[in-house]
């Protein structure tokens, strides 16, 4: 029923929780949309931390909204329908430490903006987002970065290596699947 009274959200308290995950997908076209209605109940939730949107029908103009949520720390989104276009106005939330956007079809655009909204992002997940060499370049300015997952991109090339190498801590990043020969 959440999904289709999601103004039942208004009732709880604005630090009331500090995690959800939204499961959603339109079983009928009814419900298209359902996932970015759902999503604009949570923004008066200035205690959450994590999102987890992984396999909900979200997109960008929906998590676009949660832009009030200051104090998030995580979001996955693996596998949804975002593009990357929200990041730009996400760029508020600069408690951001983990972004996966592994599986969805992020514009290089948007992968460019990463670095400006999130300077301080520690753990980044782009696997099979159809990142190439051009694309990566710019999370070399990704300072705090530990953790990177790129898999799954045929895309990378032994040209991408001294966009990886910039990032100092980083000691394993994740280029499996990719045409990275020199692993």
């Amino acid at each position: 029923r959440f999904f289709i009274e999601p103004s039942a959200l208004s009732n709880i308290p604005p630090d009331g929780i500090d995690c959800i995950r939204l499961k959603f997908y339109a079983m009928t076209d009814s419900e298209d949309g359902g996932g970015d209605k759902a999503l604009a109940y949570l923004t008066h939730l200035t205690g959450l931390k994590y999102i987890d949107l992984d396999r909900a029908e979200v997109t960008d103009k929906g998590v676009s909204a949660l832009k009030s949520l200051k104090n998030i720390e995580q979001i996955p989104a693996f596998g949804t329908m975002i593009t990357g276009t929200c990041v730009k106005d996400l760029a508020t939330m600069s408690k951001l430490k983990v972004l996966n956007l592994q599986n969805n079809h992020i514009l290089p655009e948007s992968v460019k903006q990463i670095p400006v909204s999130f300077p301080a992002l520690q753990v980044l997940n782009l696997g099979h987002t159809l990142l190439t060499d051009k694309t990566l370049a710019p999370i070399a300015r990704l300072s705090q970065l530990e953790q990177l997952e790129i898999s799954s991109n045929p895309g990378i090339t032994d040209q991408a290596i001294p966009h990886i190498v910039a990032l100092k801590k980083i000691r394993h990043p994740d280029i499996e699947s990719t045409a990275i020969t020199s692993q």
